[in-house]
């Protein structure tokens, strides 16, 4: 039997899939991994590759899901975001990273998106500056 917070991150990561689907995501991965690291759903939305890291906490914590977002997790999901780009040949689509703090409560659950967190414009044919590597 897994772990009580495994199971609520599971079932966070899926009302995140279902909240995205609803405004008009096109989920394309759940669960991507590479050696830089995981990305939770990679999704399509209109041209934009939409990159999201979920998190999801028990509303007891003092702080808010995207305080736990550090400067070295946004490294690694641009490096894997790169890695996927690469691995399915669509650099020349804009990409953008977004947010999804999902809390859960007594029974409820509350989800936040905070869309572009990060945003990249197309990187085919510019100087492709913001490849992590």
């Amino acid at each position: 039997m897994a772990a009580p917070h495994l199971i609520t991150g599971q079932q966070g990561e899926k009302l995140a899939q279902e909240y995205l689907r609803s405004q008009g995501y096109r989920i394309l991965a759940a669960n991507f991994r590479s050696r830089y690291g995981e990305i939770d759903l990679i999704c399509q939305k209109q041209e934009n590759i939409v990159f999201v890291e979920v998190r999801v906490l028990k509303k007891s914590t003092e702080i808010c899901p995207i305080q736990t977002i550090t400067q070295n997790k946004l490294q690694k999901i641009l490096k894997t975001a790169a890695y996927y780009l690469s691995k399915h040949q669509l650099w020349d689509k804009p990409c953008q990273i977004d947010f999804i703090g999902i809390t859960y409560s007594r029974g409820e659950w509350k989800v936040e998106h905070l869309p572009e967190i990060w945003k990249g414009e197309t990187v085919c044919g510019s100087n492709s500056s913001w490849q992590p590597w």
